[in-house]
């Protein structure tokens, strides 16, 4: 399975991700079809028919999707989603209770020039997920992140001070 969050082109008349991937893929040899919020089509496709080798998925394949798992181990992240939430979602597709095999996840690193300085946008972009799912745990049980966001002491003083405001209105 391959995941891409991004579906269209930024640029009209260009071709979209998915349609990039689509055409790269098959122009490789491999059988490929889609599973995206337009077209259902290919992840029942991708299960039934072995001769399928790839799955390109968007955010669509993230919630009621089961049985990929008794035919796929491995998910490529081509963009990654936004939230950690999606992100075990997603992995979560084939990490499940049948899975025969060890689950590979792989994820593509986009490197693009900023203002002449290179820059991976992907490497940024799960420095989000995981720091919102430091934060989630901390509000959820209360357990500190392990790479502390900011210092205990910071967080206690943050906190007297916004109960101050809120007595005070």
């Amino acid at each position: 399975v391959i995941y891409t969050e991004f579906v269209k082109s930024a640029i009209e008349g260009k071709p979209g991700v998915v349609d990039i991937l689509y055409n790269g893929i098959t122009n490789a040899g491999f059988k490929c079809v889609k599973h995206t919020g337009d077209d259902h089509s290919g992840k029942d496709e991708f299960k039934e028919n072995p001769e399928v080798d790839v799955l390109i998925a968007t955010q669509t394949i993230s919630t009621g999707v089961d049985d990929l798992q008794k035919v796929c181990h491995n998910m490529i992240f081509n963009t990654l989603p936004w939230t950690h939430s999606l992100y075990t979602q997603i992995i979560g597709r084939l990490v499940r209770r049948r899975q025969k095999k060890k689950v590979t996840i792989h994820h593509v690193l986009a490197h693009v020039d900023y203002d002449g300085k290179p820059w991976v946008f992907d490497d940024k972009k799960m420095d989000a997920i995981i720091r919102k799912k430091s934060i989630l745990d901390c509000v959820l049980t209360g357990e500190y992140p392990d790479k502390h966001l900011i210092d205990k002491n910071q967080t206690y003083i943050g906190l007297r001070d916004f109960i101050a405001r809120i007595r005070e209105g």
